[in-house]
Order: structure tokens, then C-alpha cells, then sequence
């Protein structure tokens, strides 16, 4: 079984583009924080969601969005303009969860002055 989940934020709002079957695509990038401590750090990972239920949630997908999601890990592979193969992981998305809302994400936190 091939099942990739996680949870993060938007790097940038999704964009949506037809590949040359024409097919729809909306893609965007989720970033995950791993680690802790002083070896705290980023991994983004790519995303695609496919057809109309992509076009219909671009409108949502905001650069600084939570969500949790899973999906098909797949690898992807292409010929650059050089002429280099190249190799990348995509995770074609199933399911989707908000976690903040597009208001949320463009706000800055807010300190509730609870103690630790």
C-alpha cells in the first residue's frame, strides 16, 4: 500500500495548468517541519490534485494554509531543456483537510498569554 500522509503549511497559493493530454492539474507545495531542536528543519513536499476537484479547491489552497493530507507517493520523470533526465516525488493528494482558513493563514498569530 502506497500511502503518504502529513500535515503543514502553503508555500504559495496552488496554480492550476493542463498538461499536454489535457488533462487539469493543480499543484502546490506543502512545507513540514522535521526535527527538533537545533537539527529543526524544512521539507517541502510537492502536491497535485487532478481535474475538477483541483479546479474547484485552487480558490482555498493560500500561500500560509494548514492542512493534513495523504495521498499516492509517485515519482515523476522528465527531460529538461539541456536534455538531463530528471526525477522528482509528487504526492497526487486523495484527501484533504483544512486546518486553518485562508483568513487564519494571513493573520499573525495571536499571543494568548497561557503560561507553559
Amino acid at each position: 500500500m502506497n500511502v503518504f500522509s502529513f500535515t503543514g503549511h502553503l508555500g504559495r497559493d496552488a496554480e492550476t495548468r493542463t498538461t499536454h493530454s489535457g488533462k487539469s492539474v493543480t499543484t502546490f507545495r506543502v512545507a513540514i517541519d522535521t526535527g527538533y531542536g537545533e537539527r529543526k528543519g524544512t521539507l517541502w513536499v510537492e502536491c497535485a490534485l487532478w481535474d475538477k476537484r483541483g479546479a474547484s479547491l485552487k480558490k482555498h489552497l493560500t500561500q500560509g494554509l494548514k492542512i493534513a493530507a495523504s495521498g499516492e507517493l509517485v515519482e515523476r520523470s522528465w527531460e529538461d531543456r539541456e536534455g538531463q533526465k530528471r526525477t522528482a516525488l509528487t504526492v497526487n493528494v486523495h484527501e484533504i483537510d483544512f486546518m486553518t482558513t485562508a483568513r487564519q493563514a494571513r493573520e499573525p498569530a495571536q499571543d494568548e498569554g497561557v503560561p507553559f
